[in-house]
């Protein structure tokens, strides 16, 4: 009877590994937590700026300058609406209203995509993770069967 010959487990290749991972996650691959607040904080200072230069620039009868536009923007674009500024023509309102749609529908998207990808991030870890140990495992047992195999074939060399 021919004796079973044990190999090693196969090894990722790491090219593929870095293909599936650049595919999941083209841009925010490799995101941190903090880097995630990053990109959430500056899309709100891009979005608040836009807003205010836009409303600046279409209702400049409204705003006594262009930081009393900027802090008419950033309260839109944090939903609060104080009501101490305000567009006070069309145009300006069209901004208003683009820009109170803007955000109830980018942040939480921006948002939404940022923890998942957060959340891909840990499962990947802890697949790697359970990856490596079951890797750990099978070649602890693959040094126990060699053992054996050992063992045995002394045996029968004996016996013979």
């Amino acid at each position: 009877m021919p004796e079973p010959h044990v190999t090693d487990p196969p090894q990722p290749h790491g090219w593929a590994e870095e293909r599936r991972r650049r595919r999941r996650g083209m841009l925010l691959g490799g995101m941190t937590p903090r880097a995630a607040l990053g990109w959430i904080a500056v899309s709100a200072v891009v979005v608040a700026t836009l807003g205010a230069v836009l409303g600046y620039v279409v209702d400049g009868d409204a705003f006594d300058s262009f930081g009393e536009a900027l802090w008419w923007s950033v309260v839109t674009v944090g939903t609060v609406g104080y009501g101490d500024v305000v567009p006070t023509n069309a145009a300006g309102r069209g901004v208003a209203s683009a820009l109170i749609v803007f955000t109830m529908a980018f942040f939480p998207v921006l948002t939404g995509i940022v923890t998942a990808t957060l959340i891909d991030q840990n499962r990947r870890r802890a697949t790697t993770d359970r990856q490596r140990e079951d890797d750990e495992r099978q070649a602890e047992l693959l040094r126990h069967l060699r053992a054996i195999e050992d063992r045995l074939t002394r045996l029968e060399e004996r016996v013979r």
